[in-house]
C-alpha cells in the first residue's frame, strides 16, 4: 500500500462475528400516511348500507343505490391495499385487498343482476367467510383488526346464506352482524386515527405480541429477522 492509499474502513460486526443490523442500517422515512383509518371507515360505511338491506331500513328497490357506495369502498380499499404492500404489511394488504373485492362483486351483480347471480354470490360468500376465519386467526395480535373480522365471519356466512334461500331470519342476522362489523370498524379507525395525530395510542386496540413491538419496540427490535422478510431475502 503506498502513501496515497488508504484502507477502507471496517465493516461493524456484532460480538458473533455478524454484522451489527444497527450500524449499518439506514432509514429512509417514505413520504406516507398510515392508511389504515380510511380502509376500516370504508368498511363501515359500506357494510352499514348492506346491513340496512339486509334488515329492511333500506327498501328492496333501493339495493342499486347502496351499489354504488359499494363500488366507492372498493376504490378506497383497494388503494388502502396498494399502500399496505408498499409498507411491506401483507396482512392488512390482503385484508384490504380481498375486502374491496368483495365489495365490488356485490355492487356489480347488484348493479347487473346476471343469471345466477345468487347462486354465485351465495358461493362466493360462503367461501369469503371461510377465508376471513384464516385471516383472523393470522390477526390476533391486532386485536381491534381481530374482532372486525371475527365478526364479519358471520355476517358474511349469513349473508351467502340468505342470498342462496331468502330467508328472512338469515338476512336478519346478517344485518345485525353487519352493523356490529360496522360498530367495531369505526371504533379502529377512529383509534387509529387518533393514533396518528397524536403519535401516541389514545383508545386501545389491544395490539400484543410483534404489533405491539413494531410501535413501541427499540430500533433493534425492529431490525430482528429483518434479513428474512419479505423484499430483502432474494425469494419470496
Amino acid at each position: 500500500m503506498d502513501g496515497n492509499e488508504q484502507a477502507a474502513p471496517a465493516t461493524p460486526a456484532a460480538p458473533g462475528g455478524e454484522l451489527d443490523a444497527l450500524a449499518v442500517t439506514r432509514i429512509v422515512v417514505r413520504p406516507m400516511a398510515s392508511p389504515l383509518p380510511i380502509g376500516f371507515f370504508a368498511t363501515a360505511i359500506a357494510t352499514s348500507m348492506v346491513a340496512c338491506l339486509e334488515l329492511n331500513i333500506f327498501k328492496a328497490a333501493d339495493h342499486q343505490a347502496v351499489a354504488y357506495v359499494m363500488l366507492s369502498a372498493f376504490v378506497l380499499q383497494i388503494i388502502v391495499a396498494i399502500a399496505a404492500l408498499a409498507a411491506r404489511d401483507t396482512l392488512v394488504a390482503s385484508l384490504m385487498a380481498t375486502f374491496a373485492g368483495a365489495w365490488l362483486v356485490d355492487g356489480l351483480i347488484s348493479l347487473t343482476s346476471p343469471l345466477g347471480s345468487q347462486h354465485v354470490l351465495a358461493a362466493y360468500f360462503i367461501i369469503f367467510s371461510l377465508f376471513l376465519v384464516m385471516m383472523a386467526i393470522a390477526a390476533r395480535f391486532k386485536r381491534a383488526i381481530f374482532i372486525v373480522l371475527v365478526l364479519s365471519v358471520p355476517h358474511f356466512f349469513f349473508f351467502g346464506i340468505s342470498s342462496l334461500t331468502g330467508t328472512t331470519w338469515q338476512a336478519d342476522m346478517a344485518g345485525v352482524f353487519g352493523f356490529a362489523v360496522a360498530i367495531a370498524a369505526l371504533y379502529t379507525a377512529f383509534a387509529l386515527l387518533l393514533e396518528d395525530a397524536h403519535d401516541t395510542s389514545k383508545l386501545p386496540i389491544g395490539r400484543s405480541g410483534a404489533a405491539l413491538t413494531a410501535l413501541h419496540g427499540s430500533l433493534a427490535d425492529q431490525l430482528e429477522g429483518i434479513e428474512n422478510s419479505a423484499g430483502v431475502r432474494r425469494s419470496l
